[in-house]
């Protein structure tokens, strides 16, 4: 049995609750998911834009060298052996005017080589050892272009190349070859020229096949080459399985992206290193802004669920009586004008009226008669179902709807609270519950406009069948009670 109003409207905050408790573990999941995609997304977009980064500067290396070679082989293609100092000193310029510290060689096979340092022409290069090893490398069968590995330089702790181009007399006979000695540092002050290099603390390493570290844009990162440590450990990790693009790696705890590609036909490879600081500070930013959101949407939440629950409250108050608990004349109509959305038909509805109510205010005072409502809700809430509810429509009048209920069975509930109400009479200290009842029945949402008029008619009917019965009995108790004080509390 309900009050026609609690069991809906106290049950809706909680729906309400759960359902922001629900969308707020929802919109947890989804922050926490979104945050990882989203990391995720940073990181691949780091990964592919530094990849880019060192593909880029193989090509830059490439075209670098490309350069001095397409340079050497057109000296080579105009020139004709042997070769005179003249001739060598108008060579130098066209062949190393991209190089301050470029040194051409040019080596004769009958036996006598020149070579030239600045742009000076000098003989009998025999006497240096390091001109003499040079020498020994043009000395090489060479069909075509060639060039050398980075080799340790005798003078200093840097490393050079060697573009060798074949010298051909006119009969396309190899009569010597010309040479351009390359020291590496002008390879990196190259790398440190590239504007996409340089932002965001990047550095390129140039290495061999083999992991060796030939050269770097930053010395420290050369210092450090024993096996295991960590540019030799991701060398080995990028040399060794090259669909790996870019990998992941720390130094001196700091991470950072690396990424390996490989410099056309030299056989080197250039590794480009970015740090993650500026990825780190993106997901930093977005962390930040992922919680910041979510603590918004969860104060919302939590606003809502307050004011949510405050609304129902007080809108459990506006229609329920205080006196009896039971509905009030307001969610009466209310429940009245929602039969017509009901499927339950047919309904019947109740109209009760407290009989002696006036008498018992008057003999025993207003306190003794709010016991006596209290007792008629009380007594309809334990006779009647729990689909059924109960309302206080007027000073001394209580309706009760009846739903899925047809007349012949409200008859019977009738009954019911009849006998309850008669139990109230026999020994009794306290007032007993008279009434007079009125039962009218709707089988359709077309009859729900009469149902009331209905049943209060009938009611009025009872009554005036009851009437002279029922206050005659009230005085009869009144007239033997009222003189004890007890009897004027509940």
């Amino acid at each position: 049995m309900t009050t026609g109003i609690s069991e809906k409207n106290d049950e809706e905050p909680d729906r309400q609750q759960y359902a922001v408790i629900g969308t707020y573990l929802l919109l947890t999941v989804f922050f926490i998911t979104l945050y990882f995609y989203l990391a995720h997304i940073i990181e691949k977009q780091a990964q592919k834009r530094l990849s880019l980064i060192t593909m880029y500067a193989a090509e830059a290396v490439n075209g670098w060298l490309d350069n001095h070679t397409l340079s050497v082989e057109l000296a080579a293609a105009f020139s004709q052996a042997p070769l005179s100092n003249e001739q060598l000193a108008r060579l130098f310029p066209r062949v190393a005017a991209s190089s301050r510290t470029a040194r051409l060689l040019v080596l004769h096979l009958e036996g006598e080589g020149l070579f030239m340092v600045d742009g000076a022409v000098s003989l009998k290069p025999e006497t240096s050892k390091d001109y003499a090893r040079w020498l020994y490398l043009l000395s090489q069968p060479m069909p075509e272009s060639r060039l050398t590995d980075p080799i340790p330089s005798l003078i200093g702790n840097e490393h050079e190349i060697l573009i060798a181009q074949p010298l051909l007399n006119a009969f396309g006979m190899r009569v010597g070859a010309l040479g351009l000695r390359l020291p590496l540092a002008e390879l990196i002050n190259h790398l440190h020229g590239l504007e996409f290099l340089g932002p965001l603390g990047r550095r390129a390493l140039i290495v061999s096949n083999t992991g060796q570290i030939l050269a770097a844009t930053d010395a420290a990162l050369t210092r450090d080459t024993a096996p295991g440590t960590p540019i030799p450990a991701v060398l080995e990790k990028l040399l060794r399985d090259r669909n790996i693009k870019t990998t992941q790696m720390g130094i001196e705890g700091k991470d950072y992206y690396a990424s390996l590609d490989s410099i056309g036909r030299t056989g080197w490879n250039i590794l480009t290193i970015g740090p993650l600081s500026h990825e780190l500070a993106l997901r930093g930013t977005l962390r930040g802004a992922l919680l910041a959101s979510w603590l918004f949407l969860s104060l919302l939440g939590a606003l809502f669920v307050r004011q949510n629950r405050r609304y129902y409250h007080y809108k459990v108050l506006s229609e329920r009586d205080r006196l009896t608990g039971a509905g009030n004349r307001l969610a009466f109509e209310k429940n009245l004008a929602d039969m017509r959305e009901s499927r339950k038909f047919p309904v019947c509805l109740l109209i009760m009226d407290v009989d002696g109510l006036k008498q018992i205010n008057d003999t025993l005072g207003h306190e003794a008669g709010d016991a006596l409502l209290r007792r008629v809700a009380a007594l309809l809430q334990r006779s009647l179902r729990d689909s059924d509810t109960i309302y206080r429509v007027g000073g001394d009048e209580f309706a009760v709807f009846l739903p899925g209920t047809s007349r012949e069975q409200a008859l019977l509930l009738a009954e019911r609270i009849n006998a309850r109400a008669a139990a109230t009479r026999v020994g009794s200290v306290l007032p007993p519950v008279y009434y007079s009842l009125g039962l009218a029945e709707a089988v359709n949402p077309d009859s729900l406009a009469s149902l009331f008029r209905t049943a209060d008619e009938a009611m009025y009917e009872d009554k005036n069948n009851r009437r002279k019965a029922s206050h005659e009995a009230i005085r009869t108790w009144l007239e033997g009670n009222a003189s004890q004080p007890d009897r004027r509390a509940n």
